[in-house]
């Protein structure tokens, strides 16, 4: 049995159809399409993670020092090149932090490394049901557009 077989999917049209804030963390952003049109509205790009990047939110000084303690035993353990860490669109403490990895990996892998450096855990949460429902734009970065 499967994932979608054991949990089900999540059936957005009983959802209400209005694109969420993309703070809200409900996880309602799907396709490229809807993705393209929320970033518009909050003049950012749309960024989405290859399979040779982990995509770190941090929301708080907490969660950063996590991410700074986890960071070595990354790299006893995965082989990876540049980190780069910058504010997110709301600003410090939010940070996006990209991981440039030498290997692929799975989405979930991804998501799993992820989680353990720090990240959202509601974004993580969800990024694992959204992976199990095989929707698009799973790992992505809402990054503001260069003025």
């Amino acid at each position: 049995m499967n994932a979608i077989e054991l949990f089900g999917t999540f059936d957005q049209e009983a959802e209400t159809a209005m694109i969420p804030e993309a703070w809200s963390g409900d996880g309602l952003l799907r396709t490229k399409d809807q993705c393209d049109e929320w970033a518009a509205k909050l003049g950012c790009d749309v960024v989405v993670a290859s399979d040779r990047q982990l995509f770190i939110d941090i929301d708080t000084d907490y969660q950063f020092e996590l991410f700074n303690k986890q960071l070595s035993l990354l790299k006893k353990h995965f082989y990876f090149g540049k980190v780069d860490i910058k504010p997110s669109k709301q600003g410090l403490p939010h940070r996006h932090i990209t991981v440039n990895l030498y290997a692929p990996y799975s989405l979930i892998e991804r998501i799993a490394l992820q989680a353990c450096m720090g990240s959202d855990p509601t974004r993580e949460l969800i990024s694992v049901r959204r992976a199990m429902d095989q929707e698009e734009n799973v790992v992505i970065f809402f990054e503001k557009r260069a003025e």
